[in-house]
């Protein structure tokens, strides 16, 4: 009986990462973001990342971290492996653009709360990433 509700738990997670890459997606639209990509991973590969969007010459990863207990903060989630695991998708994304030089920057979106019931932060610029290709 517990394994029953581990897999619902899990189950319910997933479904509200899904609603939650939805929601940001609206926003950064709604911002006047182009949304270029979702859960682009690169070919061969199972990371990903949620958005790339751009803007001017700017290619922006947007990662976005949903959590429905406002006693967690959707940060805790950014662990260091999750992060190498976003600056090599962000790396091979930009090497498939070449002919221009691009700048890059890392977002993160929080959500928290419940799909009717929630609080959204935009984190621009939120962290650095140690991509070899682009400085």
């Amino acid at each position: 009986m517990a394994q029953q509700g581990k897999i619902d738990q899990g189950k319910y997670a997933r479904e509200w990462g899904k609603i939650a890459e939805d929601i940001a997606t609206e926003f950064l639209t709604r911002k006047g973001y182009p949304i270029l990509e979702r859960n682009w991973s690169p070919a061969g590969g199972h990371k990903e990342i949620d958005i790339i969007s751009q803007q001017d010459n700017y290619i922006i990863f947007i990662e976005v971290k949903a959590r429905n207990g406002r006693y967690l903060s959707p940060l805790d989630a950014l662990t260091p492996q999750k992060l190498n695991n976003i600056y090599r998708c962000a790396e091979s994304y930009l090497k498939m653009m070449p002919g221009q030089h691009w700048r890059y920057r890392f977002d993160i979106i929080t959500i928290e709360g419940n799909p009717n019931d929630y609080s959204l932060n935009h984190i621009e610029d939120a962290f650095l990433g140690p991509l070899k290709s682009y400085r």
